[in-house]
């Protein structure tokens, strides 16, 4: 499965530096070693995870770093995270103009204290600037903040890279040098983060017994000893072989693949028919099923919760609108037909319930009368509807059909799986099942 996404995703191809290679064959080594040894988890993607949080503190587990002799790696911040370097320098731009934002939709939301819950959220297109100052205000704030913290973590990554020697440098705009351009920092009622940070550091520094240099255009100080460490060519962790990696995988499959409007094209109409109209007629039926499923007994709140969930559920699949005309068509069906959802009428009422046939459920005379295909013992049934009338001992079985019913004897096994059931043998309750037409479709 793992060559499989690798292959798919042309993983090798994206990081295809000798660093990267190296830790996506670390990844296989990980992977076979847990499917050899279990480590007492189930040998599934839940299972490997659950193995990984484990032993993610385990010198093993750690990212490959690689070191030459005179290289300079050039890498932006976020693609420095989980490695380490000798010496490292860190350059951050303080003044000048951001990268601007024109003709991008600005995107603002609100998410409730634990993040499990979107609030509220605001979309502009370049009225970014006046969002401040409207009654939105308190959405342009959080994303402030979620910025500044943001750039807060970026420093902190950048800063913790080395090893040994960290060179810092910033740069600035302001003639008068960095003593009044920290002063006006000081005085900004929102600096920046990094601005911020350059402060701080500089403020620290000069509390401390450090050289420093001054001139028009720079200004330069150095705590510490400068360390060289000894040239080596070594690899770090065990030496490895490993140039195979970026051969490991064949993506010569990806020439077969035909493109989507090509594979369309040559389609027949019966095809097409199946892709488009077909499936399209299961999906609308789905929606209709998980519907009803949060319906027991037919109330408003019923209602709301169900439309809901349905929206959220299959809103990623079909339009919204679409959607509420279906439910809307449904909320008709359930107002001809209220005796099916009465509290009054029925006691208990089961949704979506599953229930099963046991190989004792079929006698000679059963067997006889149902159709191969629901003879299986142990073959699990689900009933859309399920209601109880205990004080009249009767049962009530509703089959919601959006389509043609194919299957007539599908009500005779939900009734016989049904009959062999302790309970109903012991109460003498009275089984009938009926297939209901929902009409989607008007």
């Amino acid at each position: 499965l793992t060559k499989k996404l690798l292959e798919e995703y042309a993983v090798t191809k994206i990081f295809k530096q000798e660093n990267d290679l190296k830790n996506i064959h670390l990844l296989l080594e990980v992977i076979a070693g847990f499917q050899n040894s279990n480590a007492g988890h189930v040998c599934t993607l839940q299972g490997f995870l659950e193995y990984c949080q484990e032993m993610e503190q385990d010198e093993s587990f750690r990212q490959i770093g690689l070191e030459v002799v005179a290289a300079i790696r050039l890498l932006t911040i976020h693609k420095s995270k989980g490695l380490e370097f000798d010496t490292v320098f860190f350059f951050w731009k303080l003044s000048g103009r951001s990268k601007s934002d024109h003709g991008q939709i600005g995107y603002y939301p609100s998410y409730s204290a634990d993040y499990s819950r979107l609030n509220r959220f605001v979309l502009t297109y370049n009225y970014d600037f006046a969002l401040p100052f409207s009654h939105f205000s308190d959405l342009a704030e959080q994303k402030q903040i979620r910025d500044d913290i943001e750039e807060l973590n970026l420093f902190y990554v950048a800063m913790t890279r080395t090893k040994a020697n960290l060179f810092v440098i910033f740069t600035y705009q302001n003639k008068q040098g960095l003593e009044k351009y920290f002063s006006e920092t000081s005085e900004s009622e929102r600096p920046g983060m990094a601005r911020l940070m350059a402060c701080c550091l500089y403020r620290k520094m000069s509390q401390m017994n450090f050289s420093c240099e001054s001139s028009n255009s720079l200004d330069s100080g150095q705590w510490g000893e400068f360390v060289v460490k000894e040239e080596s060519t070594s690899e770090v962790g065990n030496e490895k072989d490993n140039s195979f990696v970026s051969h490991y995988f064949n993506f010569d499959h990806w020439r077969k693949i035909k493109p989507i409007a090509n594979r369309f094209n040559q389609m027949t109409g019966q095809e097409l028919k199946r892709i488009f109209i077909s499936e399209r007629t299961i999906e609308k039926g789905n929606i209709a099923h998980y519907y009803l499923s949060f319906i027991k007994y037919d109330r408003p709140e019923s209602r709301r919760l169900a439309r809901a969930r349905t929206i959220q559920y299959f809103g990623s699949l079909v339009s919204t609108a679409e959607i509420d005309l279906i439910l809307n068509r449904i909320d008709r069906f359930l107002d001809e037909n209220q005796d099916f959802f009465s509290a009054a009428k029925w006691d208990v009422i089961f949704t979506e319930h599953t229930i099963f046939l046991t190989p004792d459920s079929i006698d000679t005379k059963d067997s006889a009368q149902l159709n191969s295909d629901h003879r299986s013992p142990g073959k699990q049934l689900r009933l859309d509807r399920l209601m109880i009338n205990k004080s009249h001992k009767k049962m009530l079985i509703l089959d919601f059909k959006t389509g043609a019913i194919h299957e007539q004897d599908q009500l005779e096994l939900y009734k016989l799986a049904l009959s062999r059931l302790e309970i109903v043998q012991n109460e003498k309750y009275q089984i009938e099942a009926k297939y209901v037409y929902v009409n989607i479709d008007e």
